[in-house]
């Protein structure tokens, strides 16, 4: 299972608290955008980004908290429909892009969802810039465009109705 990065430029080792991301010799520049976005997140005190709890440039490695599980996996385990999440992922890529940073690789296995505390989260930021570039695979930033602009009280009724039915998927 991938928690992020490419296979040919990081290694992933993840527990139940963290993910290490050993990043390989020629990868310095998908290393450095990484960690440029959860540095930013640190300063910033962005609550959708999960902490950085350590790092090593010689080694070009990161620690970081593992926040919750990707919708990919949790709608691949409880048969769920990822796209209920849509509206909770386009609130958070917009707030990425506020701070000045596309992701440039939106997609579900890169979004978590942290369901003790119904926060969602994104990750893997070895493609973001400042310029939209983005590997649209899944089209997610299509199926975004979509959805009309809900009001923040709409917003989070949607992130409670998503909860619930992942509950119940669950049982």
């Amino acid at each position: 299972m991938v928690y992020g990065g490419a296979r040919d430029n990081v290694i992933i080792t993840k527990t139940k608290n963290k993910i290490i991301k050993a990043y390989k010799k020629n990868s310095l520049i998908p290393f450095l955008r990484e960690l440029y976005v959860y540095l930013l997140a640190k300063k910033k005190k962005l609550k959708f980004i999960p902490k950085l709890l350590n790092y090593d440039l010689e080694k070009k490695t990161l620690i970081i908290e593992n926040a919750g599980m990707s919708i990919y996996d949790l709608c691949k385990n409880r048969h769920c429909k990822k796209e209920i999440f849509l509206p909770n992922i386009k609130e958070i890529y917009q707030k990425l892009i506020d701070v000045g940073i596309y992701h440039n690789d939106i997609r579900y296995r890169n979004v978590l969802y942290n369901e003790k505390n119904d926060q969602f989260y994104l990750i893997d930021f070895e493609w973001t810039g400042p310029i939209l570039k983005d590997k649209d695979f899944e089209n997610l930033l299509k199926k975004m465009k979509k959805i009309k602009k809900d009001s923040k009280s709409n917003t989070k009724k949607k992130s409670k109705r998503s909860k619930i039915k992942t509950r119940r998927i669950r049982k």
